[in-house]
């Protein structure tokens, strides 16, 4: 992965496409890059939320764990997508690597700076973040009226065929 942010391969994609080719490099100041393997954890679920991630490539599973021991999956994250965005200060969900997985990682505090200097990244990740809102009302949706059958139709048909 290279280090020049002009050159990522999801830019387009990303909330980074808001940030002009000139103001990269202030961006680029609170990001490191992370390479995962299969299952690794980014986060857990409760943990203080200190970072923001950015997938470039790979796959996030974003999950909860209940109270039996058992996992409920609530979201996917593809190339492009970010996750660990929250409210307070702890993370909502866990969030572990499908496949090996590189993703930005950047200090809450500073994307928060960069933010506040730039309208257009404020946009950028509030309509990103409707478009996740809406994916996951979705979600509710074939969870709670389709068969088995039309779940697995219905997963293939968002995660695989996009």
């Amino acid at each position: 992965m290279t280090s020049d942010c002009t050159l990522c391969p999801v830019r387009r994609a990303s909330f980074c496409n808001a940030v002009s080719d000139r103001n990269l490099k202030a961006l680029t100041k609170w990001r490191r890059v992370i390479e995962t393997q299969r299952h690794q954890t980014l986060f857990i679920e409760g943990e203080r939320a200190t970072s923001f991630f950015s997938v470039v490539s790979g796959m996030v599973k974003l999950f909860r764990s209940l109270p039996d021991g058992r996992m409920q999956i609530v979201g996917f994250r593809r190339p492009g997508e970010f996750f660990g965005a929250v409210v307070g200060d702890k993370y909502t969900t866990a969030a572990e690597a499908i496949t090996s997985t590189t993703v930005c990682c950047f200090s809450r505090s500073g994307l928060a700076h960069e933010m506040r200097t730039s309208p257009r990244l404020q946009t950028r990740l509030l309509n990103m973040k409707f478009k996740q809102l809406s994916d996951s009302q979705d979600q509710v949706l074939i969870l709670g009226r389709m068969t088995a059958r039309e779940k697995v139709a219905s997963f293939l048909t968002i995660y695989c065929c996009r």
